[in-house]
């Protein structure tokens, strides 16, 4: 048997509405489950592609997995700070495939350590954690967090790609998880056995199943990459 869409998945959904918000998109949109399956995963050579696009002072252009395929963009101008025209064309949606969030990582890194040399930052946070309205918070007793905090409200091009690559990570761990059910709900030959399925994943089908949790992680010098609780994802 064949699951239909993914989006049956409570906490998967809410994560996937939460990336799209943070791209600046409505919540209502949403994306084909067979899209989903299509970009979780990253070849090494693709790896090594990405991190030879963004070499020191290289291009800020990359071949991304979006909701409209495989498309190139800026990321310079997709997670600008400038306001967009009214009449301008509504930019793709970027998947959450380790794909993305390697391409995410090097340009926040090419970009990051300059912010905070801009703003008169020396150090970056040892971390960034978003409550849950989506506000950035730092570790109690880092000595630039109102500084930090003001920066970002005026540059929310970067405010917007942190926390876009934040949000990535997290829905695609969340994906992860749900490979098991998805494995063993195909393979299910009976309505018994969709029943002991679906019970034995029930946390993962509730809206209020529980979320691993992710953040930010900065070396001194604002090198980011994305950890959960149990170790480095990115």
């Amino acid at each position: 048997m064949q699951i239909q869409d993914v989006r049956s998945a409570g906490n998967v959904s809410g994560v996937y509405q939460s990336v799209a918000g943070r791209q600046g998109y409505s919540t209502k949109i949403a994306a084909p489950a067979e899209r989903f399956a299509d970009v979780v995963s990253i070849s090494a050579a693709a790896r090594d592609r990405i991190a030879a696009d963004f070499k020191a002072g290289g291009t800020t252009t990359a071949s991304l997995d979006t909701d409209r395929g495989e498309s190139v963009l800026d990321l310079d101008a997709y997670f600008s700070s400038k306001p967009a025209s009214p009449n301008a064309e509504i930019p793709p949606l970027l998947m959450p495939s380790q794909k993305n969030i390697d391409a995410l990582t090097q340009h926040i890194n090419q970009k990051f350590p300059t912010f905070l040399s801009e703003n008169s930052i020396p150090i970056a946070p040892s971390s960034i954690h978003y409550d849950s309205y989506g506000q950035a918070q730092f570790p109690e007793g880092y000595p630039y967090a109102a500084q930090l905090k003001q920066a970002l409200k005026d540059n929310p091009g970067m405010e917007r790609e942190l926390s876009t690559v934040k949000a990535l990570g997290e829905f695609k761990g969340l994906l992860d998880q749900s490979v098991p059910f998805q494995k063993e709900y195909s393979a299910a030959s009976s309505q018994n056995e969709l029943r002991a399925v679906i019970s034995k994943y029930s946390w993962l089908l509730s809206e209020n199943s529980p979320s691993e949790n992710f953040a930010l992680v900065f070396d001194r010098t604002g090198k980011m990459r994305i950890e959960k609780s149990e170790g480095a994802i990115s």
